[in-house]
């Protein structure tokens, strides 16, 4: 592997840990996203409850106003509309917020990968530079004890 390989994969592995980062903004969005939709539930159902609540007051007085219990049972069917509309944004949320952790999950593995390959190919790199080093070094050192023997034979022949 060359240098350049070595900064490809560097590369690779930037681009992936960039879109890590978004996948887990994303998913941190989403998360936020279903905790308000399970808010605006949990206000519905608790909307519900009050008209109910209403309603059984009205019945144990003792005289019963039929248009207040014609006007509280529309209030409870809005209310009940509206705990249906706010569970269905709940069961979205939730689901937009699995495929939002889907996709950071994949992502942070798609970046584990890129950085288990930069990681070995700098290994490789260094390896092979180390091996160099170590090479040229003996043969400096050869070179050396050549270049010392030549010279001591010539030094003693002229004797």
């Amino acid at each position: 592997m060359s240098a350049s390989d070595t900064g490809a994969i560097a590369t690779l592995l930037r681009w992936r840990e960039f879109q890590e980062d978004r996948a887990a903004d994303a998913y941190g969005r989403r998360v936020e996203q279903t905790r308000q939709a399970e808010l605006r539930s949990e206000q519905a159902q608790a909307r519900v409850d009050e008209v109910r609540q209403a309603q059984a007051r009205l019945l144990e007085a003792g005289a019963l106003d039929l248009d207040r219990l014609r006007a509280v049972a529309a209030i409870e069917d809005a209310a009940w509309r509206r705990v249906q509309a706010a569970q269905a944004e709940q069961r979205d949320a939730q689901a937009a917020q699995l495929r939002a952790r889907e996709a950071h999950v994949a992502a942070r593995g798609d970046t584990r990968v890129a950085r288990s390959r930069h990681d070995r190919v700098a290994a490789q790199v260094r390896d092979r530079e180390e091996k160099r080093q170590f090479d040229l070094m003996a043969d400096l050192f050869n070179q050396s004890k050549s270049h010392a023997r030549a010279t001591g034979r010539a030094g003693s022949e002229e004797s």
